[in-house]
């Protein structure tokens, strides 16, 4: 597994963008993709689960909680293990959550 350095936080996002919209998109049961309204977008704050802390993260943040990371304030997509992550530093955490927020739109 990846270890992240000093503050740093590698996260999966609990909610996918479409790429060509830049909308969020969330999958229904029944297979019907359905987008978000323009006011989340890309640049909105997400929330992400923590896959991986760096030691010198600060205490509020530990492997059980969930982030909300400020807007654009994360790294290209990488893909390990089969895993699509996303990397970002303790100080864009815009809030934290220990139980799964909700994303819908």
């Amino acid at each position: 597994m990846i270890k992240p350095l000093r503050n740093k936080i590698m996260f999966q996002f609990l909610s996918e963008i479409d790429r060509r919209t830049s909308l969020f998109k969330e999958e229904t049961d029944s297979g019907i993709i359905v987008l978000s309204t323009p006011e989340h977008t890309t640049e909105s704050p997400r929330w992400g689960k923590i896959v991986a802390l760096g030691g010198e993260v600060c205490p509020e943040v530990t492997m059980d909680t969930y982030i909300l990371i400020a807007p654009m304030m994360w790294t290209e997509k990488i893909v390990h293990d089969d895993m699509e992550l996303w990397q970002t530093e303790d100080t864009h955490v815009m809030a934290v959550s220990d139980t799964i927020p909700d994303v819908g739109f």
